[in-house]
């Protein structure tokens, strides 16, 4: 099972080295989604990758890591759910209104764990 983890790794990659390239257009291609088909792209996504690093967390390489990672995401799901799609709209608005720069950065921040969980589940 860790090339699911390994695979969710992968995806954290992806999109973030695609976020590093062009960080506006990406938010504004999710922008053009339905706001209901958005909040729970947001939350789903984050619930099921979540879930996956806690259950395969024993199974890789640095178990600690992809299980805090886990917990990190399972949370972050469930409070952008208790947020709701309005607030999350908002907080969306709020990024959009940031530097180029400042985008890119956070697109590194995952890009870099997406490796390391990547690096983990190949053990």
């Amino acid at each position: 099972m860790n090339c699911v983890v390994a695979f969710g790794g992968l995806l954290m990659v992806v999109l973030g080295a695609i976020a590093m390239l062009a960080p506006r257009q990406v938010v504004a291609v999710a922008m053009r989604w339905p706001v209901k088909i958005r909040f729970s792209i947001a939350v789903g996504l984050r619930l099921l990758l979540g879930i996956i690093f806690l259950e395969e967390a024993t199974s890789t390489r640095y178990p600690a890591f992809v299980f805090t990672i886990g917990a990190i995401t399972v949370a972050a799901a469930i409070i952008i759910f208790f947020l709701g799609p309005i607030r999350v709209d908002a907080m969306i608005q709020w990024w959009l209104n940031r530097t180029s720069t400042f985008m890119r950065l956070w697109a590194l921040v995952g890009v870099i764990l997406g490796a390391l969980i990547l690096y983990a589940a190949l053990a």
